[in-house]
């Protein structure tokens, strides 16, 4: 007999022993009283953290009702973590010096998978190593054809009762990785940028001049607001202006949102790629046209009766047209400093409009939580 037990060698093969003999392994037509837990599924595309240790009160409440005569289910699975699965897989094709764009689509989804498929195993057998009671009889992968019918099922009848809607959402995009950030993944800070003022002719005679510290954005402007209280604009709410460098009449609009010491105490409304523009928009029943959007690289203006469009510039390039342009120059009274609130969800990316909007995928200047 050894002197001290070694637990690295025996461990294996005592949960090779209880896998083999079904141990673990539900009988749906039992006629005892069920106990399932279907075990948040890991990543498919690392090993395991210390955050899955949670696991192990789970492990604990399957062992106690199969002690305690039930019949237990611990149903384990992968999830495929499409951004983080990609993230993953462009560092290991840096390593070899290449890029998801030197492969066609299908060729990359094939790469990939089999990247997932050679982790995904690793994993299981951490988890395996960690003797904890799953029933590997019936494991799932997240984009298993019968797990994606029954989400798709899902969804259908969530929406058919109601329960959910599909409409028009603000992302934080990432122009790197080419996908959504969730509002978690952004951080925000603040940052000095310029405040420029823009004077918009107003339909009939006169002219209101705005504060932006986004000119260009304007060609996707689709209202000019100001607060119902100030007096100095009560005789224009309701009327319409020009939006400079297009052929566009668009309304004057009142809300309390704005700040009459703001500025000038009037701002441009850009719904598609500012967040309370956006839901100013919503409640004032405002359209919603993006001016960053497909194909890559895109800076485009779609909107009817827009004379000026910029189609192959990065959106921070983009930016130089809109200040420079003779009938901006001529538009602009005033240029000034200022300290905004900004999101690096702009400076890493855009602000996009239901995953419509899309910028160049190789930009360097992506800032990355990661």
């Amino acid at each position: 007999m050894e002197k001290r037990f070694d637990y690295a060698k025996l461990e294996p093969q005592l949960y090779s022993f209880w896998e083999q003999n079904g141990y673990f392994n539900a009988k749906p037509d039992s006629k005892k009283k069920p106990f399932s837990i279907i075990l948040p599924p890991p990543n498919a595309n690392a090993n395991l953290h210390l955050g899955h240790a949670m696991y192990v009160y789970e492990d604990i409440m399957i062992r106690y009702h199969k002690i305690m005569g039930y019949e237990t289910l611990w149903l384990p699975g992968a999830d495929h973590a499409g951004f983080e699965t990609q993230f993953v897989y462009e560092k290991h094709l840096q390593k070899q010096g290449k890029s998801r764009y030197d492969f066609d689509r299908e060729t990359l989804f094939k790469d990939i998978w089999n990247f997932v498929m050679g982790n995904r195993e690793t994993m299981e057998n951490q988890l395996r190593r960690l003797g904890f009671a799953l029933d590997w009889s019936k494991k799932k992968f997240t984009m298993d054809e019968d797990i994606v019918a029954i989400v798709h099922r899902t969804f259908k009848k969530l929406f058919d009762d109601g329960l959910i809607y599909r409409a028009n959402r603000l992302v934080n995009y990432c122009t790197k990785d080419g996908t959504s950030f969730s509002d978690l993944e952004v951080v925000s800070k603040e940052a000095e940028g310029i405040l420029y003022y823009i004077t918009f002719p107003i339909k009939g005679g006169g002219k209101v001049s705005i504060a932006t510290t986004r000119p260009e954005t304007m060609l996707g402007d689709v209202a000019v607001m100001v607060n119902p209280k100030d007096k100095r604009y009560q005789d224009i709410i309701g009327k319409e202006v020009e939006l400079p460098l297009t052929d566009r009449l668009i309304p004057v609009i009142a809300d309390e949102y704005v700040d009459m010491k703001f500025g000038t105490g009037a701002v441009k409304v850009t719904p598609a790629h500012d967040f309370n523009d956006f839901e100013i928009a919503k409640k004032h029943n405002l359209t919603y046209p993006p001016v960053i959007c497909r194909p890559m690289p895109a800076y485009c203006a779609p909107c009817p009766g827009n004379s000026m469009t910029t189609p192959s510039l990065d959106r921070i390039d983009a930016a130089s047209p809109m200040r420079s342009d003779a009938s901006c120059v001529a538009a602009s009274t005033q240029v000034s400093a200022t300290t905004a609130a900004r999101s690096l969800a702009w400076l890493a990316g855009l602000i996009g409009i239901g995953g419509v909007a899309f910028l160049r995928g190789d930009d360097a200047r992506c800032s990355c939580r990661y």
